[in-house]
């Protein structure tokens, strides 16, 4: 089998930075063979990495990534803001919004390339305006609890969950229409606070 890099990544706590962490590990024959080493290339032989990463929900394609470095020890790398640009732009300022990413990780040896692809679902925003709408609902000041508030909470919520599944099944544009539907319903989600 040939080399097949592999990866994870996810925003930090305050998604002010993105934690790329390499998982292609070394070369077994039975337990991974994809992994770096004889027979495969070995990490001496790259030439060459980059991570292009996509943000389907709001169209955007940043700069291609090259800082990181293969690594067959589950090396972390820590992806700044400021490497999110577009055309040497800085896209974010102090933290990534919501976004379903497409990362593809880029190892080349010479002329040849291998590839791995994901997706994560980055949702502060939409998150934070379902916990707002909670915190209303708990503040006995607000008269939310009695109101029919917590079932449109619970249906927020019950929305939000089909949202994540939709971006899990790859259909974008019911995901597109989900997360809309899901903000509008946020957005006029009202009490007496």
């Amino acid at each position: 089998m040939a080399l097949q890099p592999t990866f994870t990544i996810k925003p930090s706590c305050n998604y002010d930075q993105l934690i790329f962490q390499e998982t292609t590990g070394t070369y077994d024959a039975s337990s991974n063979p994809g992994g770096y080493g004889a027979p495969n290339d070995d990490t001496g032989d790259v030439t060459a990495t980059s991570l292009a990463i996509t943000d389907e929900l709001n169209t955007v394609t940043f700069d291609a990534i090259t800082t990181i470095s293969a690594s067959k020890t589950n090396g972390i790398t820590y992806i700044p803001l400021t490497s999110l640009e577009v055309s040497s732009v800085d896209k974010y300022s102090t933290a990534l919004t919501d976004g379903l990413f497409t990362v593809t990780y880029t190892v080349s040896v010479g002329a040849t390339s291998y590839t791995y692809t994901v997706k994560i679902l980055v949702l502060p925003d939409t998150w934070c305006k379902l916990n707002s709408a909670m915190v209303r609902m708990i503040d006995p000041t607000c008269h939310c609890i009695n109101s029919g508030y917590k079932d449109n909470w619970l249906e927020a919520f019950s929305r939000l969950m089909a949202l994540e599944g939709d971006a899990i099944c790859g259909d974008l544009t019911s995901f597109t229409q989900t997360y809309t539907k899901l903000n509008t319903y946020l957005d006029n989600l009202k009490c007496n606070c």
